[in-house]
């Protein structure tokens, strides 16, 4: 069964984030996964949630969302682009 991961993005250094998207898919899809909405602008209709940037990405399962998502199978994150704790995925 499909499984989507959503991840909530705070860009502090656009020029390093630049890098970091250019690396970031061939890692995605070594798992299966496949973006479905990468940016954009975003409207929160209702609650208190305003993220800056989203990203939805597809796996063939959680157990390869997981897998291609974790810190070990990504580009190293710049600590000025995108800190972990700038990011949350779910």
């Amino acid at each position: 069964m499909p499984a989507y991961i959503i991840i909530d993005i705070q860009v502090h250094d656009a020029a390093t984030f630049e890098e970091y998207k250019k690396k970031a898919p061939p890692s995605i899809a070594a798992y299966g996964g496949k973006y479905l909405v990468r940016g954009g602008p975003v409207e929160t209709l209702d609650g208190t949630w305003a993220p800056e940037r989203i990203v939805i990405l597809e796996f063939p399962s959680m157990a390869r969302g997981a897998n291609g998502t974790t810190a070990n199978s990504m580009p190293k994150r710049s600590s000025c682009a995108m800190h972990p704790q700038n990011l949350n995925s779910f």
